[in-house]
């Protein structure tokens, strides 16, 4: 990839706006090359048939995905559990819903055995019993619902910023619980 900067160019036909790093040969089909900004600056900027201006609905996007993006990098950092630490995601919910439901299965029939070895998030394999799964279970719920709760907040000040300063007050990367 070359080192060179991109370039904001601003296509005759359609007025969209991409990213390039070589316009030269564009020249002839576009209104305007102007020196790009950066990756998360791209997302906030539109043509108003003159130059490149910041758009809060761009920008409200752009801060949305990044709220969602830095969940899914918070939850997979795993959580704390009774037992140490363990899986936060989707697929470690969806697991230890499953677990525990089959040992609850299992000891009706009699054929559960006393423990469960479970992975944690170290790749240990750690024994739980049916009440240290239900424990675990829990654990990750709550984790996930504190994580949720912290989006929802950071959503709202999104929805609620009326301007793209409003926008860059809102701390992204540092608002999510430890």
């Amino acid at each position: 990839m070359s080192d060179e900067p991109f370039s904001a160019v601003i296509e005759k036909a359609s007025g969209a706006v991409f990213f390039v790093q070589d316009a030269s040969d564009y020249a002839d089909d576009v209104y305007a090359i102007v020196p790009a900004p950066d990756d998360y600056m791209r997302q906030r900027y539109a043509w108003d048939g003159t130059q490149l201006v910041s758009d809060i609905t761009l920008a409200k996007a752009a801060a949305l995905a990044r709220i969602s993006a830095r969940f899914y990098a918070v939850l997979a950092q795993g959580c704390a559990s009774p037992k140490g630490w363990v899986d936060c995601d989707d697929k470690a919910q969806a697991r230890i819903t499953s677990a525990v439901s089959l040992m609850r299965e299992a000891g009706a029939l009699q054929m559960a055995p006393e423990t469960l070895s479970w992975t944690m998030f170290d790749k240990s394999a750690v024994a739980h019993t049916v009440t240290d799964l239900v424990a675990l279970g829990i654990a990750i719920g709550m984790r996930t619902q504190a994580l949720f709760g912290a989006k929802q907040v950071l959503e709202g000040a999104v929805e609620a910023a009326m301007s793209v300063a409003d926008l860059d007050a809102i701390d992204i990367e540092g608002s999510w619980p430890a």
